[in-house]
């Protein structure tokens, strides 16, 4: 449950700007180029420091969990494994369903 708290103070912030961004965007209260440079500031600058505020904060060797990060590492690498076999697997159809749309367009 730490975790998870710890988790959602780093990550809701952003959330929570990019839900009001979208809500702006919707109600055309900004325009593309400012929508632009607040992401790029966003990236750039507000994330690294809230990152970075909230690791000077932690006691790295009372929070480390050598099985939690063996676990996310794993879990990680499974699914980049599985999503590249998958690619490789789907390949061929999505080729051919390609081909298909491209010769159901020219035949327009």
């Amino acid at each position: 449950m730490n975790n998870l708290m710890f988790c959602l103070n780093a990550t809701m912030p952003i959330f929570l700007s990019m839900l009001l961004g979208f809500v702006f965007r919707k109600l055309h209260l900004t325009d593309e180029v400012f929508m632009n440079k607040a992401n790029s500031f966003v990236f750039k600058v507000a994330l690294p420091v809230l990152v970075f505020q909230d690791l000077a904060t932690v006691d790295f060797f009372e929070a480390w969990d050598g099985k939690f990060v063996v676990f996310c590492f794993l879990a990680t690498l499974i699914s980049i494994a599985a999503v590249t076999l998958l690619s490789f697997l789907l390949k061929d159809k999505i080729q051919a369903l390609s081909c298909l749309r491209r010769c159901l367009v020219l035949s327009h």
